[in-house]
């Protein structure tokens, strides 16, 4: 059986590791200090939200500088085992194991990230233990209004997280949120129900696990950005009842060839045709055909329908291919549109 002591030397290996790569890679090595991010004039007002479960994921760094290297940026230890802190680290370790921590961490939350007062090393302990969210009170800062992207998403995240009090799903772009109450079907002008709530983060739950697990990790972009873009390609209702194995295996290519656009900014650039499958004949087309003549003075009319712009989407960019295809298969008979 692995020692606590052993797990320490664990994480401290992984800390040293996140250390090395983020000099090498000239980024600072240890925790971001909230402090020195921000400026208290720029700080409209302090928000007591309360005790609640946060996700891990979003906790960042910590607000004070303190003990801030006594960790690397991805909050696990680096400093040697027999000193005081990796005594305590230990012991924290042992008691989640054997009784499981139940205080409250002390964060601050600034622009959906979170920043600790207090409980650093039960954090540390937490995201070794790949724990998906912690025990935490929670003070928001309020940044300054301004025409500033950032200012504005976040602005309309907390208008979402007034209704739902959730604080999973971060998005990168202005006008998301709004995107996503339209697919669900609700508004922000008053707190949505219990069942919407709880359907909507057993959905996005269900998409990280499929998405992070068939290679979102690499992307450059939230989950709730994939998430979104997911479903402006597939139902709502369909994804509430969905496992993760049948997501999984609804992530077709288009759906990976759009979210990779989105990760990359929107930037498109490509001229490669469409590639069909071998078995793929259009029977639809066949079936028209054999039960209707169609000629020049009465061709079969087909109209494409798109909720976008085929130079900022491969998924409508694959399909205008096939629509100039059709045509130019069926000269005369077939007109599109």
């Amino acid at each position: 059986m692995v020692t606590a002591a052993e797990e320490y030397l664990k994480a401290k290996k992984l800390g040293l590791k996140a250390k090395q790569k983020a000099i090498s890679d000239g980024n600072y090595p240890y925790l971001p200090a909230l402090d020195d991010m921000i400026e208290k004039k720029s700080l409209l007002a302090e928000v007591h939200v309360g005790t609640r479960e946060i996700p891990l994921p979003q906790v960042v760094g910590t607000v004070t500088k303190g003990r801030q290297e006594a960790f690397a940026h991805n909050f696990m230890p680096i400093l040697p085992p027999e000193t005081e802190f990796g005594a305590k680290w230990t012991s924290l370790y042992e008691y989640q194991i054997n009784e499981g921590i139940q205080d409250a961490v002390i964060v601050t939350e600034y622009m959906g990230k979170f920043y600790v007062t207090e409980g650093n090393k039960r954090v540390s302990v937490m995201k070794y233990l790949e724990m998906p969210t912690i025990l935490a009170d929670v003070t928001r800062l309020l940044p300054e209004k301004s025409d500033d992207p950032e200012v504005v998403i976040y602005n309309e995240f907390l208008k979402f997280y007034k209704c739902t009090k959730i604080y999973d799903i971060m998005f990168s772009e202005i006008g998301s949120y709004d995107k996503l109450a339209e697919i669900i079907g609700k508004d922000y002008e008053k707190p949505w129900d219990e069942d919407s709530i709880k359907d909507l983060k057993s959905a996005f739950l269900k998409f990280t696990k499929a998405y992070l697990s068939g290679g979102g990790k690499v992307m450059h972009i939230t989950t709730a950005d994939a998430f979104l873009v997911y479903l402006e390609m597939f139902k709502y209702e369909d994804l509430v009842k969905m496992t993760v194995d049948e997501i999984k295996r609804s992530m077709t290519t288009a759906i990976w060839a759009e979210i990779r656009l989105h990760a990359n900014g929107h930037q498109i650039a490509f001229s490669e045709e469409p590639q069909l499958e071998k078995k793929t004949v259009i029977p639809i087309i066949e079936n028209l055909f054999s039960k209707q003549t169609y000629s020049e003075q009465h061709p079969l009319n087909i109209l494409f329908i798109y909720d976008g712009d085929a130079t900022k989407s491969r998924w409508i960019n694959g399909h205008e291919e096939g629509r100039k295809k059709l045509e130019l298969a069926f000269p005369g008979l077939v007109k599109t549109y």
